[in-house]
């Protein structure tokens, strides 16, 4: 009953430990994700701003709408992460002005050729921030990680372990009942053979 429990305990620790590596990945990812699509916004409506051509102010467009999804995500993700959730709402901050801005600048064909630059450097300035912000989430969450995956490597040696150990202690308990099984199969031919010796004697 105990390698039963001990070994329930540790798939328990074990799946917990993956779990929390898989939701460290998950925040990363969609960190990364957030700091590229922001940068392609920026870098679609500088395009725009340049080339005046409507076909690049809908790509910003599109990048601004997309970057809603792995914003929302990260949200749900760093739920309960008091200093991580503090950095999602500087980063939030950030996009949430960046994604005005370049709403702004595509939807405005009117927009004076100065305004249109001065609004592009804020743009930069924007996402130099955003980038920043995604860099301090990330550092913290590969901490984390680094962390994590040794918490779940111990927790799969662990389990290892307790397998091998309850096999080795079954393959035991099961051989001392196979030699239990034999001595009584031996001293029953022994006894049977005595009795038969015994009855041929009798018989004479």
């Amino acid at each position: 009953m105990y390698f039963i429990w001990i070994s329930f305990r540790n798939k328990q620790v074990s799946a917990q430990a993956e779990q929390r590596v898989i939701h460290t990945y998950q925040i990363i990812n969609n960190t990364e994700k957030i700091s590229h699509i922001s940068l392609d916004m920026q870098s679609a409506a500088r395009d725009y701003i340049i080339s005046g051509n409507p076909l690049l102010a809908k790509n910003s467009g599109e990048a601004a709408r997309e970057i809603a999804q792995p914003l929302s995500t990260l949200r749900r993700l760093l739920t309960g992460n008091v200093v991580q959730q503090k950095n999602f709402d500087s980063l939030s901050q950030y996009i949430n002005q960046l994604t005005a801005l370049n709403l702004f600048v595509v939807n405005t064909p009117s927009l004076s050729q100065e305004d249109k630059i001065s609004s592009s450097k804020k743009e930069i300035l924007l996402v130099n921030h955003i980038r920043q912000q995604a860099d301090k989430m990330l550092a913290e969450e590969n901490r984390l990680i680094t962390g994590r995956i040794g918490s779940y490597n111990k927790a799969q040696l662990n389990a290892l372990i307790t397998s091998i150990a309850g096999g080795v202690l079954a393959i035991v308990f099961l051989t001392i009942g196979l030699m239990r099984i034999f001595s009584d199969i031996l001293q029953r031919n022994v006894a049977e053979e005595k009795a038969r010796q015994s009855e041929i004697k009798y018989r004479r």
